[in-house]
């Protein structure tokens, strides 16, 4: 790593550290709305994910029927995780749940959106693309989005 002074004294591995230790410290809370629904299907994609049916078809109903944010979003991690039974190959359809959550203002699929376009994760790599994704999130309260921004920066 290259060590660059800034006019504060401040290093870049420091910055680096204190981004590193904010990003880890805890899981950050959404508003009580999302955190809710957050939680709940988070326990559910778990369970699915375990290989438990009946989560797996709420969770799944939830998403592609009643097209929770929340949902959808537990829903492509599940498609997205190669042990889960309920893995899929073809991430376009995990991708399309994760951009409908997004748009339907779930800031930790905005969050994850981001990702995928900075680093061309099952979408065209457009860094722009992802800067306003990033924006957006964090725009909508979601901190940790200017911590992994940071350390895109960082990089």
């Amino acid at each position: 790593m290259i060590f660059l002074r800034s006019r504060s004294g401040l290093t870049v591995s420091s910055i680096s550290l204190a981004v590193s230790i904010a990003h880890s410290a805890q899981a950050e809370k959404l508003s009580p709305e999302w955190q809710e629904q957050r939680e709940y299907y988070n326990v559910l994609s778990e369970e699915a994910c375990a290989g438990d049916r009946a989560s797996y078809e709420t969770l799944h109903d939830m998403a592609m029927s009643e097209w929770n944010p929340a949902a959808m979003n537990g829903l492509a991690w599940v498609y997205l995780t190669e042990e889960c039974p309920y893995y899929h190959e073809d991430t376009d359809v995990a991708v399309g749940l994760q951009l409908e959550s997004s748009k339907a203002g779930y800031p930790i699929a905005t969050n994850n959106m981001a990702h995928r376009y900075m680093l061309g994760d099952g979408v065209k790599q457009n860094s722009q693309t992802a800067l306003k994704y990033f924006e957006r999130a964090i725009s909508m309260g979601y901190g940790t989005s200017a911590i992994d921004l940071a350390h895109y920066y960082l990089d």
